[in-house]
């Protein structure tokens, strides 16, 4: 198949015989980044916080979405800081849209702009070959959070969608606006 490598704004539809896939994560910081993945419905929302998956949440109740853990600092960005695997034939019929986010933890301050060589990328697990990647992009870097990338399903096809877009407010913002529950 071949690398794509993807620019903000970009779609790329998977392979129909793809089903078990990598989504690996990269940057060079100091800071603690987060990644995290919202399983959300076609109301852009999450059907109950079981569907946030993240370093204290590592697996979703489908067993779809595994999350690999917290790595505290990445100073290598040519090694994914962190990992979410994705068994595509797990996902419940009633999600449509996988959403993975990256957040500075406690950024007291810091932005994406003090982060280098931030990435998303997919990979098939039964090939162990990278498929696509988007390099964050300069307009991405003034906030805290940023939406890397999602995967969308129409019409059970299954999509990647570039995101490479900051927000706002960071992950409590994110997570509360698709329907995740913080305890104050």
């Amino acid at each position: 198949m071949g690398l794509n490598l993807l620019k903000k704004g970009d779609k790329q539809q998977l392979d129909s015989g793809l089903t078990k896939i990598r989504i690996g994560l990269g940057w060079k910081s100091d800071a603690d980044l987060d990644s995290s993945c919202l399983m959300l419905g076609k109301n852009d929302r999450v059907r109950s916080n079981a569907d946030f998956i993240y370093y204290h949440q590592k697996e979703s109740p489908c067993g779809s979405i595994f999350h690999w853990g917290d790595k505290l600092e990445s100073d290598d960005s040519s090694v994914d800081a962190e990992k979410i695997d994705v068994d595509l034939t797990k996902v419940p019929d009633d999600i449509v849209k996988l959403l993975f986010v990256v957040t500075i933890y406690n950024a007291k301050g810091l932005n994406f702009g003090q982060v280098d060589d931030a990435y998303i990328r997919l990979v098939d697990l039964t090939t162990d070959e990278e498929i696509l990647r988007l390099e964050l992009s300069e307009d991405a870097q003034n906030e805290e959070s940023v939406l890397f990338g999602e995967l969308v399903k129409t019409n059970g096809v299954w999509e990647f969608h570039a995101l490479s877009k900051s927000v706002k407010g960071g992950l409590r913002a994110i997570i509360t606006q698709r329907g995740v529950t913080v305890k104050a």
